[in-house]
């Protein structure tokens, strides 16, 4: 047979007929570094994923924990370092509604109704001090506490909730805390206990008073 030249290079002669040499793929060092990468990658990946999840359950579980147990008396004179500790676990406080003293925590919503948070100072029975409670949401309509005279609560209550500490401005859309016209956007606890003369305390009721 004849020897003739392929794409492949110089052919071979075998039998009278000619064949042309396979070519071979190389792969360099550096791909077979890379593809060797990939599933140690997805390794880690996956244990971080793991981790990540037994710490959420976790975290979760102690959450459930504290929130459940039984409410103590708020420390007196809560500082934001303490607030931040406690934030997760109820207590309780004695005394009166400032209800004149009220703040309103605007875009809130509930049940896709447009509404404020209520923020009254209430003045402790036992040290005299003042603490923040958020008394929950109202619709826009019942904002002014001349339309929810009901829940203007007078006298010796006993106030139950969670503690929390103060959030920063969520984004640059949300318009700054205007004090003046009694109005705020997110949750400045140091100009709103500025504001009304109350200490650095607040509170969340959750199971009213």
């Amino acid at each position: 047979g004849k020897l003739i030249k392929t794409m492949f290079g110089r052919g071979r002669r075998i039998r009278g007929k000619t064949y042309a040499k396979r070519g071979r793929i190389k792969v360099s060092t550096n791909k077979k570094l890379a593809l060797s990468i990939v599933p140690l990658t997805t390794l880690c990946l996956g244990i971080w994923q793991t981790k990540r999840l037994y710490w959420k359950l976790d975290l979760i579980e102690k959450r459930e924990k504290q929130i459940n147990a039984d409410p103590s008396l708020l420390p007196s004179g809560p500082t934001h370092e303490m607030l931040e500790d406690i934030q997760f676990r109820p207590f309780y406080i004695i005394g009166t509604f400032l209800h004149d003293q009220e703040q309103y925590m605007m875009n809130r919503t509930y049940d896709h109704k447009p509404g404020c948070h209520v923020i009254t100072p209430f003045r402790r029975a036992d040290t005299g001090e003042i603490v923040l409670v958020n008394r929950g949401w109202v619709p826009l309509d019942k904002k002014d506490p001349r339309n929810r005279k009901d829940g203007q609560v007078e006298g010796l209550v006993t106030v139950i909730g969670l503690p929390r500490i103060s959030e920063d401005k969520p984004n640059m859309f949300l318009p700054p805390n205007d004090p003046r016209n009694n109005t705020w956007y997110y949750r400045d606890l140091d100009a709103i206990a500025e504001h009304t003369g109350s200490t650095v305390g607040y509170i969340e009721s959750v199971l009213g008073w």
